[in-house]
């Protein structure tokens, strides 16, 4: 038992290191630590260690598809999401890990272009949070995907609406698991979607929310989202 717990700790550690080693972009080396990570909860039987692994990977193709602007990287993003929420599934794991998925799924299909599918899946996240919050801050970065989504399908008010209540409740910061920053992260992308929510008709809003952003993200080292912003400021100011 105690050599399974040391096992299990090690997986749980792959699986932080590749997270850091993603918000700094640097993707080979999280990729081969999420891989590490899934042979190792596999032959330990620990199905949450390969659905984060699994995942994980998912998010690198989702972050590569929007920095290349790259259709293949979001199919591969979509088959991995899509596998995970199958693997869970499958290993009728905790309902909480089928629904990660299946926001993640989310994301995949926006970046595809199946906003209708993404809100969906959304939704069905979203009714599931309400009733089991992780926290309040997580609650709100799901409604804030919720709410970009509703923006791209063009309910701009209620989408606009939807992402500023997110963006409260993620500014409770009572998000405990963040050893990845991650109340920064959704701060900054709640800032970010509402920047590009008010982009057509309020581009002085759209540019004060876009700098926000940006300066959390220089602060709290959020090399991700530091890009984005920069590239929001970069297309504000050529508009």
């Amino acid at each position: 038992m105690h050599e399974a717990r040391v096992g299990i700790s090690a997986a749980e550690t792959l699986l932080r290191d590749g997270i850091t080693a993603k918000e700094r972009k640097d993707f080979r080396t999280a990729a081969g630590l999420f891989t590490d990570a899934i042979i190792k909860s596999q032959e330990l039987n620990y199905p949450h260690g390969v659905l984060h692994g699994l995942i994980n990977i998912g998010t690198i193709w989702k972050l590569k598809a929007r920095e290349k602007g790259s259709d293949d990287f979001a199919r591969m993003a979509r088959l991995s999401f899509a596998e995970a929420v199958d693997y869970a599934r499958t290993r009728q794991m905790p309902k909480e890990e089928v629904i990660h998925a299946t926001f993640l799924l989310g994301q995949a299909e926006v970046e595809v272009g199946n906003v209708s599918e993404a809100i969906s899946l959304y939704q069905e996240t979203y009714d599931y949070y309400r009733e089991h919050p992780r926290s309040h801050a997580h609650t709100g970065d799901v409604q804030r995907h919720l709410g970009t989504a509703l923006v791209k399908a063009g309910d701009v008010e209620e989408g606009i609406a939807m992402i500023e209540e997110g963006l409260s409740a993620i500014r409770t910061f009572d998000e405990i698991e963040a050893f990845d920053k991650r109340n920064y992260v959704w701060e900054t992308g709640a800032l970010l979607a509402l920047s590009d929510a008010y982009s057509e008709n309020d581009q002085e809003k759209a540019r004060q929310l876009a700098q926000e952003a940006l300066t959390i993200a220089t602060e709290r080292e959020l090399v991700i989202r530091k890009e984005e912003a920069q590239k929001m400021i970069n297309k504000l100011h050529t508009s």
